[in-house]
């Protein structure tokens, strides 16, 4: 898939999900959780979700698209019980590894799954019957194909008045996010970024309630524009999009 050329049909039409090809974040996996810019992000879209959402020891949270669970370990000492879903084996190792150390936020209260979420609950449940009050996704859509038909499943994985959050970054204009990611990562990229508004619509049109989203900018160093030039400090403007599922 050239990511370059993938519009709004790829996005919001009546595909199946998919994912791209993110096989680069199992190589990525050992180091992950040391890059600067995926720490501060993880910390600043855990803020926003502590700060909305009254988390507590009944809270069971599944983070979809989890990767090594830097955003969990933000929401896991508020919570009694989390579920991470990931494609990477690697990154799911990480995540696992966190629950059987005594040492992280983890430890004893999460399981990771290397699942592919593309189907309903009451079809075809894939996540030992698990129900959540709340699931986080963190910069996890833009590498999605079938966004409608995946918040459709994700909402039949929440239980009635449960909330559904997700976290990624506005395209902005003029291809500022295309500068987002390096070109070597364009093939794992079906849009980038999304236009602002879109992922409130969307979940607005899939029965989701009291959407609301807040905005936040982070600096982040990007490639240079020409070989042999200097990498850039760029702002991008990032979302975290709250919907409940009715009672």
């Amino acid at each position: 898939i050239n990511a370059e050329y993938m519009g709004s049909v790829s996005k919001w039409g009546d595909n199946d999900v998919s994912y791209v090809d993110c096989s680069h974040f199992e190589s990525a996996a050992p180091t992950w959780d040391t890059m600067p810019f995926i720490q501060l992000v993880n910390k600043m879209n855990a803020d926003v979700i502590l700060r909305r959402l009254n988390l507590n020891s009944d809270t069971i949270l599944m983070e979809f698209g989890c990767g090594t669970g830097l955003l969990s370990e933000h929401l896991a000492p508020k919570v009694g019980m989390l579920v991470g879903v990931d494609q990477s084996e690697n990154m799911l190792q990480q995540y696992n590894n966190k629950s059987q150390n005594p040492e992280n936020p983890l430890y004893q209260k999460a399981k990771g799954y290397k699942v592919f979420l593309e189907t309903k609950s009451d079809e075809k449940d894939v996540l030992d019957g698990h129900r959540f009050d709340v699931i986080v996704s963190g910069l996890t859509f833009h590498h999605i194909v079938g966004i409608p038909q995946l918040l459709d499943v994700l909402y039949s994985y929440l239980k009635p008045g449960g909330y559904l959050v997700i976290s990624d970054y506005e395209s902005g204009v003029d291809g500022h996010g295309m500068r987002f990611h390096p070109k070597d990562k364009y093939p794992s990229v079906v849009v980038h970024g999304f236009e602002h508004g879109e992922i409130v619509n969307q979940m607005q049109s899939r029965n989701f309630v009291e959407v609301e989203e807040e905005l936040f900018d982070i600096t982040k160093k990007c490639e240079p524009r020409e070989v042999g030039g200097q990498e850039e400090d760029l702002i991008f403007t990032m979302f975290v999009v709250f919907g409940r599922r009715p009672n």
